[in-house]
């Protein structure tokens, strides 16, 4: 018998072990959070079955900062943006579906369009690019076909972001073939200037999707978000997510609400963290001539490459600086000492 087989992350820290990475530096978010640090108090909070949308005021909260004409009722709270792109997938593709979606990628925003038997077009975005969006080639791919296209911003995992009137260039292509923008702004309080507006807060063809695992350092409660303003999609959505896990988990939606509670304060913090590790890393690829990079525009990921190099040499690079792949500066270090002895003449 065959099976649709999605890729794993096995390279993981919590897969492959903690013990195994002397120095971590792919996370993809922000240090973790505990609940002390937090404040989170739970009191004699009652355990039943969850609003099937989520807490309702949770749900407010992310309205509010969200925009001004996004409700709570456009708010469906789901299992971390994974769930959330999997119950857009699931509830928008059959097989044969067109759609389009920026590569690299979020690994779901692909991978779970391919399980349910779409017809998955890359609107490619590399390094000599700038990881930018090609507005005018993304709109020569969507076809009356084309169920949505999909896009994070800031990109993972690069950190580019695109621009206002170019996020108002994609709503329009959208909104022009009757389709559906799907933008992923995990990343979105992350940027470094002023965060883009959220998309569906600008149309009712465009979803966003969120989450609390990056901006604010605690992925284990797996809460995120999508935002429609067209309450038959929602209806779609939340029919969707009863059918994967009926409601949320109300201790998680708690803390997730107590945590946004804290965004005036909490926010600011978190930024000067990004800001202290974005200039770390910039110093160290401008004093290492063996890199390259495409600095980010925000988030705490970015991409770098080593010019020149053939498969051969990256294959060994990877044997020596990551049979032990917790600080930031050691982590460079090590880095920088593998490519002495794998490129240097």
């Amino acid at each position: 018998m065959k099976y649709a087989r999605m890729i794993m992350e096995a390279e993981a820290p919590d897969m492959a072990g903690p013990d195994t990475f002397l120095y971590n530096l792919a996370e993809s978010s922000v240090r973790d959070r505990t609940l002390g640090e937090l404040g989170i108090e739970f009191g004699d909070l009652a355990l039943p079955y969850g609003d099937h949308y989520g807490n309702p005021d949770l749900r407010a909260l992310i309205a509010e900062q969200s925009g001004t004409d996004v409700g709570a009722d456009d708010v469906l709270v789901t299992a971390g943006a994974a769930g959330a792109l999997f119950v857009i997938s699931s509830s928008l593709l059959e097989p044969g579906d067109h759609m389009v979606v920026g590569f690299p990628n979020y690994a779901t925003n692909y991978e779970t369009p391919i399980a349910i038997g779409a017809n998955v077009e890359e609107h490619v975005q590399t390094f000599d690019g700038n990881f930018s969006i090609d507005v005018d080639k993304l709109a020569s791919q969507v076809t009356a076909e084309t169920r949505f296209i999909s896009l994070t911003c800031p990109h993972n995992p690069t950190g580019v972001m695109f621009s206002r009137r170019e996020l108002d260039q994609l709503i329009h292509i959208a909104e022009q073939n009757d389709c559906w923008l799907v933008v992923d702004e995990t990343y979105r309080e992350m940027a470094y200037g002023e965060p883009l507006p959220v998309a569906a807060d600008l149309s009712d063809r465009a979803i966003s999707v969120c989450s609390m695992s990056k901006t604010w350092g605690v992925p284990g409660i797996r809460v995120g978000w999508l935002i429609t303003r067209d309450p038959d999609l929602m209806e779609t959505f939340i029919s969707a997510k009863e059918q994967i896990g009926i409601t949320g988990s109300v201790l998680d939606e708690t803390v997730a609400l107590q945590t946004l509670q804290q965004r005036k304060t909490l926010l600011p913090l978190i930024r000067e963290e990004i800001a202290q590790g974005l200039t770390i890393v910039s110093d160290w690829v401008q004093n290492e001539p063996m890199l390259e990079w495409v600095r980010p525009d925000g988030g705490v990921t970015c991409c770098v490459r080593i010019p020149g190099a053939s498969d051969d040499q990256m294959r060994h690079f990877y044997e020596v600086g990551w049979t032990r792949p917790d600080t930031t500066r050691k982590g460079l270090r090590c880095i920088s000492s593998a490519l002495k002895r794998c490129f240097a003449d």
